[in-house]
């Protein structure tokens, strides 16, 4: 089905330049949002390593054309290589580094962040150096991205000075940004700071993953229903 056919344009301004024509997406969607309010036209599918959305329509239905139901009936799907399910061991730590660049300096015992360093600007240790890309005084790090030949050093303690600032911290280790806490939460399950007490870390890969394992799993239209969605799609567009 080439679908695009029946949508219909609009004139809209974008930023100082317009008018445009433009594809009505809002009134697209609600349509299908109507079409699609049966749970009876619904199952279940859960990704295997390698599929894609045309690969998972041709699965289900015989053809790739229907892979764009698919998003429309999981609102999450807003960007197929961010909200697709990923392979653990390979494509989503790979996807990680990228999404979390840099390395994370945590912050020793009794250390804290409040009024220290500018973001953007260049700290140092020794021979290695690295720029500011942000600060997470509730978590109790700095993300830095290493501009030294060699990354800042691990499992030792060591002080971190700003080259602009002159501010200066004690660091207690390096790791991985991807690997760095997410949130910290109490005996209670509930989210609260770094240093308040007994606590524990739940890292950004660890929360990371378990999205990645909520979305494995996404509404596909039964196939035994998707002509009728097809065709009710079709009258309501062309009705617009």
């Amino acid at each position: 089905m080439s679908y695009f056919k029946y949508f219909k344009k609009s004139n809209f301004i974008v930023g100082d330049i317009g008018p445009i024509e433009l594809v009505n997406i809002q009134s697209y969607s609600q349509i299908f949002s109507r079409i699609t309010d049966d749970i009876t036209l619904y199952s279940y599918y859960t990704f295997v390593n390698g599929d894609r959305l045309d690969v998972i329509s041709n699965k289900l239905y015989g053809t790739p054309e229907y892979y764009w139901t698919i998003i429309l009936v999981n609102p999450h799907i807003t960007n197929t290589y961010n909200d697709l399910p990923k392979e653990y061991n390979a494509d989503l730590v790979s996807y990680l580094g990228g999404k979390y660049p840099g390395v994370a300096l945590k912050l020793a015992t009794g250390e804290s962040l409040a009024g220290k360093f500018n973001i953007g600007e260049t700290v140092t240790y020794s021979t290695y150096s690295g720029t500011v890309l942000g600060k997470y005084p509730t978590l109790g790090y700095i993300n830095v991205e290493v501009t030294s030949e060699d990354s800042f050093p691990l499992n030792s303690e060591f002080t971190l000075t700003g080259v602009t600032s002159g501010d200066t911290i004690q660091i207690a280790n390096t790791i991985d940004m991807y690997q760095a806490p997410h949130h910290y939460i109490n005996s209670d399950d509930e989210w609260t700071r770094w240093n308040a007490g007994q606590v524990t870390a739940v890292s950004i890969l660890d929360y990371e993953t378990e999205i990645n394992d909520e979305n494995s799993q996404i509404k596909v239209i039964r196939p035994e229903k998707m002509y009728s969605v097809i065709t009710s799609f079709e009258r309501e567009m062309k009705r617009l």
